[in-house]
């Protein structure tokens, strides 16, 4: 069974961030460069794009559906630590298996330590189960 669960895209308004310079430590810069035309950008006028309510959905959904033995291996199809205390918890006491699938880059080592298993996701996978 595959359930999709759409969450909704939230923009926010930059103000400011970190740099970590090598040179002169942190600093807080309020402008950007463009690389391609170089003109300086307020950071005011910038914004980052993030994705809201899909994981603690996901997380609920992998405990619900463990707890109604709806499966026995789930496959967990993200990069975000934050499933570790529900993946444990359906792992130890519900005795279900969840495998991490990856991409080979990047990868969440407490992921890696916390799922039974781990699958990394290649181009050949998924060019060989196109249909």
């Amino acid at each position: 069974m595959l359930d999709l669960v759409f969450g909704k895209l939230v923009s926010r308004k930059l103000h400011r961030i970190n740099i970590n310079c090598p040179t002169c430590n942190l600093q807080k810069a309020e402008e950007l460069q463009c690389p391609k035309c170089e003109n300086k950008v307020l950071l005011s006028n910038t914004f980052k794009t993030s994705e809201k309510g899909v994981d603690v959905s996901l997380a609920i959904d992998l405990l619900l559906d463990a707890l109604k033995d709806k499966y026995d291996v789930a496959l967990l199809f993200s990069s975000d630590a934050d499933f570790c205390p529900a993946i444990k918890y359906i792992l130890k006491e519900l005795s279900k298996e969840i495998i991490y699938c990856r991409f080979p880059f990047p990868q969440t080592g407490e992921l890696i330590q916390c799922c039974s298993g781990v699958r990394i996701i290649t181009k050949d996978i998924i060019e060989s189960s196109v249909v």
